[in-house]
């Protein structure tokens, strides 16, 4: 039988997918491959077959990672193959972040993948982490990751207890729960958040400027990109002022 797949859909199922990953539900990940799939993970030989990979993807070198999530760069669909080119950000369990760049190329048979080969060096992941400071920017790019990770307690573990939370021509929020209760249903209504950096400024001691796009991808599958430009202010490494300068009605219309 022969499926008939529009441009597109098989794109949609490597998000799913991804966004799988990114709970670390392997189960439901390994529904979406085919019987006879083939999974092909950096120097590593081959896995054939949904047991082989799910041995394959256990025995990987996770066990001081807690969390990932991953930054989509790139996505292309063409005829039966998706090409993936992403970030991946691994929350180790140490409080650090590891990101490592990775191409994925996906062969599909209909909305079934078929083959999954993914490009990188996975070498720092064994590796113990360096001992460095954690600067301001750090905590910045850590705190849109969680974001990305859809995890909001680690989002709110960033802000002081009184801290001020300001978005696009919004009033201010004060404090740490009615950020929860502000950011919250946001994060329910989208199955993904992205944060595209294009430049971030460390300015005097206590402020960060970002010049980034925000995508937010829709659980009804539309997808909004807008430009923004954050400041945020610290105080003693927690953020004390988040402004983001952003106008993102048009993804809750």
């Amino acid at each position: 039988m022969t499926t008939t797949m529009f441009p597109g859909t098989r794109s949609a199922v490597i998000k799913e997918v991804i966004g799988l990953m990114e709970k670390m539900d392997l189960e439901k990940v390994l529904t979406h491959f085919t019987e006879d799939a083939v999974y092909c993970y950096a120097n590593n030989p081959p896995a054939v077959g949904k047991q082989a990979i799910r041995e394959a993807t256990t025995s990987s070198n996770l066990e001081s990672v807690k969390a990932i999530s991953f930054n989509i760069k790139s996505l292309w669909e063409n005829v039966e193959v998706v090409i993936c080119e992403l970030e991946i950000n691994y929350f180790r369990n140490d409080g650090s972040v590891l990101t490592l760049p990775c191409t994925d190329i996906f062969r599909m048979e209909g909305d079934k993948i078929q083959e999954m080969a993914v490009y990188m060096d996975a070498n720092p992941l064994s590796a113990a982490p360096e001992k460095k400071e954690e600067t301001l920017i750090d905590i910045a790019k850590n705190l849109m990751a969680s974001v990305e990770s859809n995890n909001v307690d680690k989002y709110l573990s960033y802000f002081t207890e009184d801290s001020a939370y300001i978005i696009g021509n919004n009033p201010p929020i004060i404090g740490k729960q009615a950020i929860n209760d502000f950011a919250l249903p946001i994060m329910q209504n989208f199955s993904k958040v992205y944060h595209e950096v294009h430049d971030m400024w460390l300015l005097g001691e206590d402020t960060v400027v970002a010049q980034l796009d925000v995508t937010y991808l829709r659980k009804d599958g539309k997808m909004f990109k807008f430009p923004c430009m954050n400041i945020i202010r610290f105080q003693d490494k927690k953020v004390r002022e988040y402004q983001a300068f952003i106008d993102a009605n048009p993804a809750f219309s």
